[in-house]
C-alpha cells in the first residue's frame, strides 16, 4: 500500500512539473498580440443573464492598456450605463490593495513594519483603549503603546467599526473611535 502511495505522489509531482512547464512556455504568455474575446464574452454573458448588472475590465501589461471595456448598467433603476471610470464599492478588498501598497513601500525602504502610525498620521500619537469589565461597563484608558504598521497589516490594532461597546464614542473626533486592545 505504501509503495503504491509513493508511486502516485511521484506521478503527481511529474504532472505538476509538466503543467508548470506548459504554462511557462505557453504561446498565450509569450504572445505579443492578445485576444480578449473570451473575457469580453464572459462579462457580456453575465450581464445578459442578469448575474451582474454591469462591469468593467481593465488589463494592463508593462504600463500599457491592453483592454478596457465597460458593459451593462451602473444603475439599473436609473438606466445609467456602466462607464470605464465608474466607481465601485469594493468593501474589504481595500485591505488587500492597501497591503500590496504597503509591501511595495517596504521593498523600497520607505516604511517599516515597526513604525508607529503616528509617523504618517500624527493624530494617532495618543490613542485610547476601551477596557470592558465583567459587569459589561467600560472605562477608557490611554493605550500602553502606539499602533504600528504591523498592527494594521495584521488587523490587530483594535480600530473599531463604531459599534458594540465603542458605539457611544462615535460622537467625538475620529481618533477617539479607537479600541486598542493589548
Amino acid at each position: 500500500m505504501t509503495k503504491k502511495i509513493t508511486q502516485i505522489i511521484k506521478i503527481n509531482k511529474i504532472n505538476r512539473v509538466i503543467v508548470f512547464a506548459l504554462l511557462l512556455f505557453s504561446p498565450v504568455l509569450l504572445a505579443k498580440d492578445y485576444n480578449f474575446t473570451a473575457a469580453e464574452s464572459i462579462i457580456n454573458g453575465y450581464v445578459d443573464t442578469h448575474k451582474i448588472a454591469g462591469g468593467v475590465i481593465l488589463v494592463m501589461k508593462d504600463g500599457k492598456e491592453l483592454l478596457h471595456i465597460a458593459v451593462g448598467k451602473q444603475d439599473v433603476e436609473a438606466d445609467k450605463d456602466m462607464k470605464i471610470d465608474s466607481l465601485f464599492r469594493i468593501a474589504s478588498q481595500t485591505k488587500a490593495l492597501t497591503s500590496v501598497g504597503v509591501m511595495i513601500l517596504k521593498e523600497r525602504g520607505l516604511i517599516n513594519f515597526t513604525d508607529p502610525i503616528s509617523k504618517y498620521i500624527p493624530s494617532f500619537k495618543k490613542t485610547s483603549v476601551l477596557v470592558v469589565h465583567k459587569d459589561k461597563s467600560y472605562t477608557e484608558v490611554p493605550a500602553v503603546r502606539e499602533i504600528t504598521v504591523h498592527d494594521l497589516l495584521t488587523h490587530s490594532a483594535g480600530i473599531s467599526y463604531g459599534w458594540g461597546d465603542n458605539r457611544r464614542k462615535m460622537e467625538g473626533d475620529w481618533t477617539s473611535r479607537l479600541v486598542f486592545c493589548r
